[in-house]
């Protein structure tokens, strides 16, 4: 899950417009099934469609710079339970869930109260995100 090619890559410029872009559409990914949400404690994974308001080609540009095998709904979804799991009330802001992901520090972000107050929550959904690596000698 390393994201340093992908700064390595692209213009700082271009990256923050990438983040914005896909924090918006997580936004609009979010309110669209937050009741989803309410009523099974998650966020759709495998939906078949999308709010016809989300485009998912800045999360397409993402994913296939970082090379994950997540579909664009995948990351919609993760992005939002998080958010909703540490209790802001959005989606957790697509550089924080990097950042989260390489195990660096986030003491800059605007959440970082409540990742903090939700840390085992945290812990708990970003393992889930995570393949498991295999156990040596099996």
């Amino acid at each position: 899950m390393n994201q340093g090619g992908l700064h390595s890559r692209q213009n700082p410029i271009h990256l923050e417009k990438l983040y914005k872009d896909i924090d918006e559409q997580s936004s609009k990914f979010f309110q669209h099934y937050h009741q989803h949400y309410l009523d099974t404690n998650a966020f759709p994974e495998d939906a078949c469609s999308h709010p016809p308001d989300v485009d998912l080609s800045t999360a397409t540009i993402l994913l296939g710079e970082l090379k994950w095998d997540w579909t664009e709904i995948e990351l919609l979804s993760r992005l939002s339970l998080l958010g909703a799991e540490v209790g802001i009330n959005r989606p957790i802001p697509i550089l924080d869930f990097l950042t989260l992901l390489e195990g660096k520090s986030i003491v800059w972000s605007t959440y970082c109260e409540s990742y903090i107050a939700n840390f085992a929550s945290l812990i708990r959904c970003l393992q889930r995100f995570i393949p498991a690596e295999d156990e040596p000698g099996s």
